[in-house]
């Protein structure tokens, strides 16, 4: 089991991205229509107008008329929505400047054909490695299905093992043949928290509900979004448990990428939100660490 904790991404990390902010107009004071959309640079939000009239105070200060919708175009890949994405045609790409990170994780990759990260100790520095991926994960298991199959795209990376440097600078490129998006880009420090146990589990948790109309008992199913939650028994050397107890305080109530197992079958588990376990003995050489980890939307 890995844990990414992720750094928090600012304006100023983000020096480069080849999508403006949002398709829909900044807003500036004046009149707005029932159900207008408009966004704010500053906060990186969309907001929808309620009822017609005029706006003299930014959406953000005035939730009586402006309801925050979503994350911005520009924005949706460094919220903690896995639901919404930064999407481009063809071509999704930006640089930005972290700081000290080993590890890079795109979550909710859709469209993507190809994949390339490239690592500088510096901007427009040296580099320090190059990753490519051709994001194709089907497994054909006969020559019928290789030729007559669609091919399944990959939609979780984890690019791990990078060489640390106190002023890296990371560019990240997404390409396909139409829309390529992004949900969730995770950067920041992957560590080891022991050997995740076969009885790991993945649940889906599914949003959706049934709406009953009072009056003719019609059923509606109004669709929801999924999320993933886990649980595993994580088994370590007990002199690492004081280790392992404080990175699992210091990420409390602070989403971070769970990683069970890097090899590709085992893709399913990998499973960002919030974390929470406890550390036990197991005998004088052996503790454990069952964990549970709440996915977000």
């Amino acid at each position: 089991m890995e844990i990414l904790v992720p750094i928090m991404i600012t304006d100023a990390m983000v020096t480069s991205i080849n999508v403006s902010e949002d398709p829909t107009a900044a807003w500036v004071a004046g009149t707005y229509a029932a159900d207008a959309l408009c966004h704010r640079p500053g906060t990186h939000r969309v907001y929808r107008r309620y009822t017609a009239g005029s706006s003299s105070v930014a959406p953000e200060s005035d939730a009586a008329n402006w309801q925050d919708l979503r994350p911005t175009n520009k924005w949706a890949m460094f919220d903690k929505e896995v639901a919404t994405a930064t999407t481009a045609p063809n071509i999704l790409s930006w640089v930005i400047k972290p700081g000290n990170a080993n590890a890079v994780a795109l979550v909710g990759i859709s469209g993507g054909e190809g994949l390339t990260v490239i690592t500088r100790d510096a901007p427009g520095g040296n580099v320090i490695s190059t990753y490519t991926d051709t994001l194709e994960e089907s497994a054909p298991s006969d020559w019928w299905e290789y030729w007559f199959m669609p091919f399944k795209p990959r939609t979780a990376v984890l690019v791990a093992d990078i060489e640390p440097y106190l002023d890296m600078e990371i560019t990240i490129t997404l390409t396909g043949s139409g829309t390529v998006g992004c949900a969730m880009c995770v950067v920041g420090d992957l560590r080891w928290l022991g050997d995740t146990q076969f009885d790991a589990e993945c649940q889906l948790v599914d949003y959706s509900y049934v709406d009953i109309d009072k009056t003719t008992g019609k059923n509606t199913i109004q669709k929801g979004k999924v999320a993933q939650d886990l649980s595993a028994e994580v088994l370590l050397d007990a002199s690492e448990a004081n280790r392992v107890k404080d990175t699992m305080v210091e990420v409390q109530g602070q989403p971070c990428l769970y990683v069970p197992d890097r090899r590709p079958q085992y893709r399913y588990l990998w499973t960002y939100g919030l974390g929470a376990g406890k550390v036990k003995p197991k005998s004088a050489k052996e503790a454990s660490l069952p964990i549970t980890v709440q996915g977000l939307i």
